[in-house]
């Protein structure tokens, strides 16, 4: 059975399938897919975006590599940057780490 081929695809009775994926959902809101897009492309891990969405990491990998396939992903899929955002406030790394060193970001307005 060829699946690639344009037109229908018809299922042929008496035939073991198996349909792959079935435990996970593949069904995204438009801005929360595109918000999944931006931090990917910042440097947010998998496992990060899928903690915050608490949503399964296979689930939130499909939607990069949908989004990947459309074009709006910037960062390859399999690098990732050596940095931990250990803060975040108003989707702004505060605190981040860094080869085992630890930086703060303080806007310039606020001095001590």
């Amino acid at each position: 059975m060829n699946t690639r081929g344009y037109g229908p695809v018809y299922i042929e009775k008496g035939k073991d399938y198996v349909f792959c994926n079935e435990e996970l959902e593949p069904v995204f809101e438009r801005h929360a897919l595109e918000a999944i897009s931006e931090k990917w492309n910042r440097g947010c891990s998998i496992e990060q975006i899928a903690i915050e969405y608490e949503r399964d990491p296979d689930e939130i990998f499909l939607a990069i590599f949908h989004q990947a396939r459309e074009g709006k992903i910037v960062r390859k899929l399999n690098y990732r940057k050596p940095i931990k955002h250990l803060k975040i406030k108003k989707n702004v790394p505060t605190v981040i780490e860094y080869e085992n060193r630890r930086y703060v970001y303080e806007p310039q307005n606020i001095r001590r």
